[in-house]
């Protein structure tokens, strides 16, 4: 007869607070957050491989960008993104 694993509070408070942390942070900047023009400084391709018997490989296309805001000043960001973005950027 398997015993059933049973889990403490603790495991499930850890659980709730890092999940509504994530959720939260993503509500917070939709609700709080500013839309800003920023300028592409460097274009990245990336192509990594992984070491499996079926082969693979995974393209990451990054940007770094440049913009202002009011209270920082000059803002730096790398940002991921789809293959169709990443080509139209100059």
């Amino acid at each position: 007869m398997a015993r059933r694993r049973r889990y403490s509070r603790l495991s499930l408070f850890y659980i709730v607070v890092l999940t509504s942390m994530l959720i939260g942070d993503s509500f917070w900047l939709d609700q709080r957050g500013q839309v800003v023009d920023a300028v592409v400084k460097s274009k990245e391709e990336e192509i990594t491989v992984e070491q499996v018997r079926e082969g693979g490989w995974y393209r990451w296309y990054r940007v770094g960008v440049e913009f202002s805001t009011s209270e920082v000043g000059l803002g730096m960001a790398t940002v991921n993104l789809p293959a169709a973005s990443f080509r139209a950027c100059v």
